[in-house]
């Protein structure tokens, strides 16, 4: 290296050294913002957990937070937490307000459309079960501002080529002023219908999904791609530096899960971690929606038990040196799966290896196992929310992305010391 080589790189440091330490971290949290890391309407990780990502004391933090609420890029909510701000969409309002509501006397009247499970339970169900619990919630919602609700059940115009249009007529025939639209499973078929129902509704229409639809519709979904985040950052807190991230079969959803998962490890503190999908190679089969879910299941746990056998078989899950200790489950019908696995090869899930999954699926709590839970309450509040402020006159489209919540069981209940290689049991919070 010469010496003006030297002294340029010398300046450059000096430089950055320059700059306060929470001004770089405003820098890379909008950096990251602009990447699309965190879209709009996500709620960002709470202070606490960045000042310890970023290594640096919470009062830092909270001046970095400050300078990003105060230039916009970030939004403040006293009750709900800090968030990218919701995009605001140019084209104008496609419905026309109804005359009658009056939100003063509580005539606000709004509809909801929701695939409901039934006897033929399809792949579209498999992954709606939590539609129930947010209906409620968003009645309740509804019926505190005084309004009321209409519901129908999208599958009972199934025949129906456009069934959600006809669904959405009929709550439109009984007087709905407004409509939720509800597809936790992100059905590609309710998913296509809810596009052209945005365009040709009559009302506000509000659209509540695991996913959000591109297009100018005030929605409501949650932060898939930060769960999987939220799970990798959980378990490197748990002294794990060494994670298996094992998958069933590639989708979009799964891609999701496994860069944010690398991107927790990347910017993870302390000794060096590492994370590795498995297989490497994973196949991307066309989602079948009118798949029985039994045979969904049943087949996603296979998956995931074939996986994580030639996983032990390799020797590459456990406590010793250069193996991994703990594994990040696609799903947790996939982590059903690796459970099933290890069972048969004699590991204990939470003493010989950690594992958490995600979607906080009904056998998951007997399982103790750890999972990503979706806020289906508060999506249905959020829902209500953005119905009830449509109707009062505010036609600005939103976009809601919640944050999903990490439900800790025995799994990961240990902490790891990876300097004697064992796993020591502490109390849950």
């Amino acid at each position: 290296m010469t010496t003006t080589t030297k002294q340029a790189s010398a300046g450059n440091r000096s430089r950055v050294a320059a700059i306060p330490v929470y001004e770089r971290i405003a820098q890379d949290i909008r950096a990251r913002i602009e990447s699309g890391f965190w879209e709009a309407g996500a709620y960002i990780p709470s202070r606490r957990s960045l000042a310890s990502e970023y290594s640096v004391h919470l009062r830092t933090l909270q001046h970095a937070i400050s300078l990003l609420i105060e230039d916009g890029t970030l939004d403040a909510d006293s009750s709900r937490g800090t968030r990218v701000p919701s995009r605001k969409v140019d084209s104008k309002a496609q419905y026309t307000a109804s005359p009658q509501v009056n939100l003063a006397t509580g005539d606000a009247k709004v509809g909801i459309i929701a695939p409901l499970d039934d006897s033929k339970a399809t792949v579209s169900e498999a992954f709606d079960f939590g539609s129930p619990a947010l209906v409620q919630a968003l009645e309740r919602a509804v019926a505190e501002t005084g309004g009321s609700t209409l519901f129908e059940n999208a599958w009972r115009h199934r025949s129906k080529i456009s069934y959600v249009a006809a669904g959405i007529d009929d709550l439109l025939a009984a007087g709905a002023d407004a409509i939720v639209l509800v597809n936790l499973s992100d059905a590609e078929d309710i998913r296509n219908q809810a596009i052209a129902a945005s365009l040709t509704t009559p009302r506000p229409l509000i659209y509540v999904s695991s996913h959000p639809l591109d297009r100018p519709i005030s929605q409501v979904t949650c932060d898939i791609r930060g769960s999987g985040y939220q799970m990798a950052e959980h378990l490197l807190a748990r002294g794990h530096r060494r994670i298996l991230f094992i998958a069933s079969y590639g989708a979009p959803w799964v891609d999701q899960r496994v860069d944010a998962a690398r991107a927790a490890v990347q910017h993870a503190a302390g000794p060096r971690a590492e994370i590795r999908l498995y297989p490497s190679q994973l196949e991307y089969p066309a989602r079948n929606d009118g798949e029985l879910r039994e045979a969904h299941t049943r087949r996603t746990q296979q998956a995931g038990h074939d996986a994580a056998l030639a996983a032990f078989d390799d020797n590459l899950i456990g406590y010793a040196d250069g193996q991994y200790s703990a594994i990040i489950a696609a799903n947790d019908y996939t982590a059903y799966g690796v459970i099933a696995a290890a069972d048969e090869r004699g590991f204990r899930p939470g003493k010989d290896f950690a594992i958490g999954g995600f979607d906080d699926a009904i056998d998951s709590r007997m399982l103790g196992l750890t999972s990503v839970r979706r806020p289906i309450g508060a999506m249905g509040r959020e829902a209500a929310r953005l119905a009830i402020q449509a109707l009062g006159g505010n036609v600005t489209n939103a976009n809601v992305r919640l944050n999903c919540h990490l439900v800790i069981r025995q799994t990961t209940s240990a902490r790891f010391d990876a300097g004697s290689g064992i796993g020591v049991h502490v109390a849950r919070l």
